[in-house]
């Protein structure tokens, strides 16, 4: 699939990176039900948002979580698929899960969607982690030169 519009961010031309197409970028099919009940959650909101007897499958604090478009993101949970799309009625596709965990768009997820989603949930925001790995460096002086590195606390 190409792009159908060009990059609004700095962070959105970076992940494109020059990519003219979108990859792993498959919406997920779900039952009436579902988008029933997914349409209405509003922006931000969750399964406490909803009308009495409406998604009483799912009722645990982060049941039927829609994003939203202006906060920071949830914790990405593709396995349970109880976070959506702050606009449209379907879970985040796993190339809109692996930009918020700051994949650049040229990294492949291959596998079946449930292995490509595990490969988004299971890794660490990398912007957010090389940022914390870069703070928590310093550089000991040695009589060979400055080549000794320890990591100030441990981030995992």
């Amino acid at each position: 699939m190409e792009y159908d519009k060009t990059p609004f961010s700095k962070y959105q031309q970076k992940m494109r990176n020059g990519n003219k197409v979108i990859l792993n970028h498959e919406g997920t099919k779900h039952t009436e039900h579902v988008i029933n009940v997914i349409s209405q959650v509003p922006e931000g909101g969750n399964h406490k948002d909803l009308p009495v007897g409406v998604g009483d499958s799912r009722k645990f604090n982060e049941a039927w979580t829609r994003y939203h478009s202006e906060r920071p993101s949830k914790t990405i949970d593709t396995g349970h698929r109880n976070h959506f799309h702050y606009q449209w009625n379907r879970v985040p596709t796993v190339r809109e899960n692996a930009r918020l965990q700051s994949f650049p768009d040229d990294f492949v997820f291959l596998g079946n969607k449930t292995e490509q989603n595990r490969q988004v949930d299971r890794n660490l925001d990398i912007t957010l982690s090389v940022r914390t790995f870069r703070s928590n460096l310093f550089v000991c002086s040695s009589p060979y030169g400055f080549s000794l590195i320890y990591l100030t606390q441990k981030i995992f």
